[in-house]
């Protein structure tokens, strides 16, 4: 999955509105046998998110 979401990224690397950058947000999750309710999903889903986030700010 990494691989499409730097994909996505390289793809919209340029994409503006109004002369303002756009940057697009990714994450993922695989559901597991312990997630009760799409919330969870969705959360961890959230969580990666932010976490390929930081990864990048860090570069």
């Amino acid at each position: 999955m990494t691989r499409l979401v730097q994909h996505l990224q390289t793809t919209f690397a340029d994409l503006r509105y109004r002369d303002i950058p756009l940057r697009i947000s990714v994450g993922q999750a695989i559901s597991t046998p312990q997630m009760t309710q799409a919330a969870e999903l969705i959360e961890q889903a959230s969580r990666d998110r932010y976490r390929m986030k930081y990864r990048m700010e860090q570069r």
